[in-house]
């Protein structure tokens, strides 16, 4: 079995998601789970790029929302493409200018898709 005061965690990162999700920071988690920042940063962005490949580019997404989102002691700035009939996080993007806002809704959005928007609500500045 496996060394104690090692928490053993699945490979798929299950636990460490769960974790995540619980405690919304990477450190915190890291120091749970007795893991470095490192393996739980790898857990989330694999989950992340396991997300982004089911994601289906027919959805229709009628309201949707958008956020920015400060990181790193406030220096740096991401902004985020939110459905907002059920919270999930559709695309983020760095900055939060109107380029940012541009790129994001390009870059997550088919033509399609931005048709069928029918509400954003947003409280960027």
């Amino acid at each position: 079995m496996g060394s104690p005061g090692v928490t053993a965690y699945r490979s798929d990162g299950k636990k460490t998601i769960d974790t995540l999700l619980a405690t919304k920071n990477q450190s915190k988690t890291a120091g749970l789970l007795r893991l470095t920042f490192d393996q739980v940063h790898g857990v989330m962005e694999r989950a992340v790029k396991r997300g982004l490949k089911r994601r289906d580019p027919q959805r229709v997404y009628a309201h949707i929302s958008m956020d920015e989102k400060s990181y790193r002691k406030g220096h740096k700035y991401i902004s985020i493409l939110y459905n907002a009939d059920d919270g999930s996080v559709i695309e983020v993007e760095d900055g939060r200018d109107g380029d940012s806002v541009d790129k994001l809704c390009v870059k997550a959005l088919t033509p399609r898709q931005r048709q069928d928007v029918e509400t954003v609500c947003t409280d960027m500045w």
